[in-house]
């Protein structure tokens, strides 16, 4: 009785209106980033810093995760800090730099202070060049 309020109301068929309802687009988003995550977690650090070296950032932006969460600041900060000199997407960048603020254990700046260009961006980046330095060395 329901089914044929809804298919009149909203002009549907029947098999439309016992279909269950798409998952909303966020959702399904979402769902498919936890899957990249989990797949990214699975290849070996080395691997996913190869893919970074080649721009190969990935569509989820779990990558930048992955590698802060597995990586040493040895491994991935250098490369981290190139990549956010490159002329690449903002959000690319904003998750680079989010992983690179984790891995030096930085709280007193923000990933968008790495990334846009209207956040003193150059002044931050030189400030973060200094502390990497300090913690592994000048950049090769």
């Amino acid at each position: 009785m329901i089914f044929d309020f809804v298919r009149r109301v909203f002009g549907l068929s029947a098999g439309d209106a016992r279909r269950p309802a798409r998952k909303h687009w966020r959702e399904e988003y979402e769902d498919a980033a936890d899957a990249d995550r989990l797949r990214h977690d699975q290849i070996p650090v080395e691997q996913l810093l190869n893919r970074i070296r080649a721009g190969q950032y990935g569509d989820y932006y779990t990558v930048w995760y992955s590698i802060k969460d597995r990586a040493t600041v040895e491994a991935a900060g250098w490369l981290l800090f190139d990549v956010l000199n490159r002329p690449i997407d903002y959000l690319y960048r904003y998750h680079c730099a989010a992983a690179l603020l984790g891995l030096l254990k930085i709280s007193h700046l923000e990933p968008v202070q790495l990334s846009s260009d209207n956040h003193n961006r150059e002044a931050n980046l030189e400030a973060v060049r200094v502390l990497l330095e300090k913690a592994i060395g000048r950049h090769p």
